[in-house]
């Protein structure tokens, strides 16, 4: 089962960010507080409450644990773009939020990751390009 935000919900979700030198998958990115923003239901950017790490170690894989405000009722969308460097390219990860828990479901679609230069959904797991 895919791993929908739930509105009034912490949210956990992982991607990878993409060398702008080679476009490959970085290992070890160097993630500051200001490289990485959120804008919760339309709001304005604001910078993530818990900094998102790489887990394990060496993997390429970046962790993001968002806190229900955070995930807010309708939609976010997280920014992450190397503020003091370009080490990466930025990358914009979109979520609708489905309805709270008890709700009766939820209209929450697939994420997207939207980047300069591709795109990818991911869809129960799966990654297509």
């Amino acid at each position: 089962m895919a791993n929908v935000p739930v509105a009034g919900e912490s949210h956990t979700f992982t991607l990878s960010l993409l060398s702008r030198a080679d476009g490959q998958v970085l290992l070890n990115p160097t993630i500051e507080v200001a490289d990485v923003l959120i804008s919760t239901d339309g709001g304005t950017l604001n910078v993530l409450s818990t900094l998102p790490v790489v887990t394990p170690a060496n993997s390429g894989i970046v962790e993001v644990n968002l806190t229900s405000n955070e995930v807010g009722n309708d939609h976010f969308t997280v920014i992450f773009s190397d503020f003091s460097g370009a080490e990466w390219k930025t990358t914009y990860y979109h979520e609708v939020v489905g309805a709270a828990s008890g709700g009766g479901g939820g209209g929450a679609t697939a994420p997207a990751i939207l980047n300069a230069e591709i795109v990818t959904v991911q869809l129960s797991g799966d990654i297509q390009k």
